[in-house]
């Protein structure tokens, strides 16, 4: 199942892969409590999140990035180097 923990504005999806899910972009930066929440609602803890796939570095898109990797412990992030 993709679960979209986003809002009307952005998309956050995060779908489960062996052992854990990868988040598909992050959103805005302030909203790592409100993509918390709504994957707790479906029974999924940030800390089960493996992987986040940035589709690109704008700030609806990797946001939270930084709060995320701060918070999560062994998350890795696939993206372009050129989104560095």
């Amino acid at each position: 199942m993709i679960v979209n923990a986003g809002n009307r504005i952005m998309n956050t999806y995060v779908y489960p892969i062996e052992g854990g899910y990868v988040m598909v972009d992050t959103g805005y930066s302030g909203y790592y409590k409100s993509v918390e929440s709504k994957l707790k609602a479906f029974g999924i803890e940030m800390s089960q999140i493996k992987y986040v796939f940035l589709t690109h570095a704008h700030d609806d898109h990797a946001g939270f990035l930084n709060e995320l990797l701060t918070k999560v412990s062994g998350v890795k992030v696939i993206m372009n180097e050129k989104s560095l």
